[in-house]
C-alpha cells in the first residue's frame, strides 16, 4: 500500500474558538502546525442563535441579539488575528451560524488536506453530561485528523 505523503500533512488547520483560554492555546498550537507544514488556519467561532423558553413555547432570539453575537464574534476573530499577525501563517476569520460540531466537521468534510485542532474544557461528570462535549463529538464525527489540545495545557500558559 502506497501511502502518499503529500496528502499527510495538513495544508488547512481549522481552529473552533469559544473565546476561552484553551481555545487561545489551540489557536497557538495550531499556528506552530501550520508554520512548520506551511498550512493556513481557519479561525472559526460557531454559535447558535439563543432560545428563549416562554411559557407559550420556545422562541428563537430576535434578529437584533443574533447580529449582536454576530458582530461582537467578527471583532473578537480580528482581535485574535491581530495579536498573531507576527507569526507568518495566514489566519482566515469565519463566523457561521450551526452546532459548533457539526459546523466543524462539514467544514472539514471531503477535505484531505485539513486537520482540526481544538480544545478541550476538560469537564467531567455531570457538567459534561449537562453541557456536552464538542470536542468529542467531532472526534467521532470528522473525516480528517482532530487534535484536541487540553485544558491542562492552556492553564500552564
Amino acid at each position: 500500500m502506497h501511502i502518499d505523503r503529500a496528502m499527510l500533512l495538513p495544508k488547512r488547520i481549522i481552529v473552533p474558538t469559544d473565546f476561552s483560554s484553551m481555545s487561545e492555546a489551540a489557536l497557538d498550537y495550531a499556528l506552530g502546525v501550520a508554520k512548520v507544514f506551511g498550512g493556513r488556519v481557519l479561525l472559526l467561532h460557531a454559535f447558535q442563535p439563543p432560545a428563549f423558553d416562554l411559557p407559550a413555547g420556545i422562541i428563537a432570539g430576535t434578529a437584533d441579539s443574533t447580529e449582536r453575537i454576530l458582530r461582537s464574534a467578527e471583532q473578537a476573530l480580528a482581535s485574535a488575528i491581530e495579536l498573531r499577525k507576527e507569526r507568518g501563517v495566514s489566519i482566515e476569520p469565519l463566523v457561521t451560524r450551526g452546532a459548533p460540531w457539526r459546523v466543524i466537521s462539514e467544514l472539514a468534510a471531503g477535505r484531505k488536506d485539513t486537520m482540526i485542532v481544538m480544545a478541550t474544557h476538560g469537564r467531567k461528570d455531570l457538567p459534561r453530561a449537562l453541557l456536552g462535549s464538542v470536542a468529542e463529538k467531532v472526534v467521532r464525527m470528522a473525516n480528517c485528523p482532530v487534535l484536541v489540545v487540553p485544558a491542562k495545557s492552556a492553564e500552564g500558559r
